[in-house]
């Protein structure tokens, strides 16, 4: 390689580099304004199949189908948050029955691993004297607080950007037809880009969705018939945690089954009988269903997922976790499309790879 092509590789290199992080750091900056935004949009090719049902099979006018379905997912939301509310108020109520079990349990966890324990003391003092306890909980309730008023700023931004987005893609398609004209360059290259991507990520969340929804309902139904406390509680957080790849439902298993082993603790079929729930839920759903319907059709490897849940988890907190997928799968839809082969090999897994022209 001559002297004047390195040196023009170098330079290309750190650009694109230096590019990749100044594009992290306003995203990081941004967040609190780009995230409504993306969830509305991805949210919107969630429901786009609904629309479209309802406007093509039951003949809705389209404006009337983009208010039904807004509708019908405010009124989900509130009946959710609802429900929610009134298990934390049930939670709040119980709190000394759980704090004694809490106590027990934690008490054999200091015999095994010689902790202090003050038996005269409740759980939360105990806790209290162990290092770092005491910032740690005072950083989360902070954050906690931070979420939670972001959270409800943000559900009425997503609702208002869903409402004005799903007026659009009725003219979307028609939209890129007349911005990619035949007249330009590589104009059937971007919009066949264009559509493969928004009908991928489209497929992709909708299953999940549906996916994640059963998966919080069998945990709901399955959980309540051995009178798991909360049991709705663990039914949302399977739902939410699912739509995080390989680590969601593991974490969501962990949770449900630590809570089953304090309330049934001295009763080991029903802390089994929780696992295996959580376990067996996730396993079919998860591992047989979902890929069934799904297929192949993403064809990103495990450790660009998980490389992918790290940066977007950083840059964007829980929200980046759950969007990681969809855009990294738009990225490879983009790098497939634009010659970026590096980047495209990269990103697959083996069977697109085995299945890729050489």
């Amino acid at each position: 390689m001559s002297e004047h092509k390195r040196f023009g590789t170098t330079i290309t290199f750190s650009l694109t580099v230096l590019s990749t992080i100044a594009v992290c750091a306003v995203l990081k900056i941004t967040a609190g304004v780009v995230i409504p935004v993306v969830v509305a949009i991805l949210l919107s090719f969630v429901f786009e199949p609904a629309i479209l049902f309802l406007n093509e099979r039951l003949h809705f006018p389209r404006f009337l189908a983009n208010i039904l379905v807004i509708l019908i997912f405010i009124v989900a939301l509130v009946l959710v948050a609802g429900a929610l509310t009134v298990t934390i108020s049930s939670i709040q109520s119980q709190y000394v029955k759980y704090e004694n079990r809490f106590l027990m349990v934690y008490q054999n966890i200091a015999e095994w691993f010689k902790l202090p324990f003050n038996a005269e003391a409740t759980l939360l003092t105990n806790l209290w004297e162990q290092g770092a306890v005491r910032t740690f909980v005072a950083n989360t309730i902070v954050k906690f607080s931070n979420e939670l008023v972001s959270l409800v700023k943000n559900f009425v931004l997503v609702i208002l950007f869903m409402f004005f987005f799903f007026g659009e893609m009725g003219v979307f398609r028609k939209k890129i037809q007349l911005i990619f004209s035949a007249n330009m360059k590589d104009s059937d290259t971007i919009r066949n880009m264009i559509i493969e991507a928004i009908s991928k990520v489209t497929k992709y969340l909708s299953i999940k969705f549906i996916i994640s929804f059963f998966t919080g309902l069998f945990v709901f139904l399955l959980t309540s018939i051995v009178k798991l406390d909360f049991a709705f509680l663990w039914g949302v957080i399977a739902f939410v945690l699912n739509f995080i790849p390989n680590f969601g439902s593991i974490v969501s298993g962990v949770l449900t089954t630590a809570f089953a082993l304090v309330q049934f603790w001295g009763d080991a079929s029903k802390i089994i009988y929780v696992g295996i729930v959580m376990l067996s839920v996730n396993m079919i759903l998860g591992n047989l269903v979902e890929p069934k319907l799904q297929g192949d059709q993403l064809g990103i490897s495990p450790f660009a997922i998980l490389v992918s849940l790290s940066i977007w988890g950083f840059l964007w907190d829980f929200a980046g976790l759950i969007l990681a997928v969809p855009i990294m799968a738009i990225i490879k839809i983009v790098a497939d499309n634009i010659g970026l082969k590096t980047v495209s090999v990269l990103l697959q897994n083996k069977s697109a790879l085995e299945n890729s022209p050489e």
